[in-house]
């Protein structure tokens, strides 16, 4: 994904202590780490990481979950019969839809397996481009998607890994699942997300999770905690929720909050500890 190196510039600005808008280093925190209109320092280790987090959160998002309205129909059915598991996979790929336009995407099934040709294509759900050969099998009962990618281009960068979604739920509502094991990898450099049993959900206009996952890079790992975290369809960062971190290279919890206005501005509002929030320039805006 283009987010971390587009958002280098932005964390050097934030390494000096530049608010957010500052035309000059003399808004400098004398820490030097970051600091917004108010509150404390934004420690630059803490916002490399919610960087990574965002980046690698999307792309497990876009790659699963809007498969999530085809395996609750399926998992609703008494008896699917295989032909109507692959039409449900088929059309949640590339008709519900992981992947827009639907032309963009052809099938070799072999059973309740598929080896996906992209072409053409871009996540619907972030916007980002995306080509390569990705692997989709399901089961039926319980009902499970896996897609499973490797060197898989995306943005700027390649991905490797696998995406699990789980249609679990009742007669009442569905509850989908999401499991992500993903290495992504760009300019030399690679994070590592692993996530289990993030609870999300997927509209024809927006995307959800919530739940806790890990990122590691540099040798450095930070668990984070998603809460309620929403992409519009079609936009790179997302407009609600907030994503919790805590991690061994930054001294205190910190929670980035994404605003309405997040995706047109890159703005989020951050909490260090028990700190007053501060507003910041923290990523670039979606194009």
């Amino acid at each position: 994904m283009k987010l971390f190196h587009e958002a280098i510039a932005l964390l050097v600005a934030l390494a000096l202590g530049c608010s957010a808008g500052s035309d000059s280093a003399a808004d400098a925190d004398a820490s030097g780490d970051a600091a917004g209109d108010t509150g404390a320092a934004l420690p630059p280790a803490a916002a490399a990481a919610a960087v990574e987090a965002i980046d690698g959160l999307a792309v497990a998002m876009a790659l699963g979950v809007p498969l999530a309205e085809d395996g609750d129909a399926l998992r609703r059915d008494a008896t699917p019969t295989d032909a109507e598991g692959r039409d449900g996979a088929e059309h949640g790929f590339s008709g519900g839809s992981v992947v827009t336009p639907p032309t963009c995407a052809t099938y070799a099934w072999s059973g309740l397996s598929a080896t996906v040709t992209l072409a053409g294509c871009t996540l619907e759900a972030t916007g980002e481009p995306v080509s390569g050969t990705v692997g989709l099998a399901l089961t039926l009962r319980p009902t499970t998607f896996v897609v499973t990618f490797a060197s898989l281009a995306t943005g700027g960068s390649t991905v490797d890994g696998s995406v699990t979604l789980h249609a679990g739920g009742s007669d009442l509502g569905a509850a989908a699942t999401l499991d992500a094991d993903l290495t992504i990898s760009e300019g030399g450099e690679s994070t590592h997300l692993v996530a289990a049993g993030l609870s999300v959900s997927g509209t024809p206009t927006a995307i959800s999770a919530s739940g806790s996952f890990t990122v590691e890079s540099g040798g450095t790992t930070t668990t984070v905690v998603a809460d309620a975290v929403t992409w519009a369809t079609g936009e790179c960062l997302p407009s609600s929720g907030s994503l919790r971190l805590t991690g061994s290279s930054f001294p205190l919890p910190t929670t980035i909050v994404f605003l309405p206005t997040t995706p047109a501005d890159g703005m989020v509002e951050v909490h260090v500890g028990s700190f007053p929030p501060a507003t910041v320039a923290l990523l670039p805006p979606c194009s």
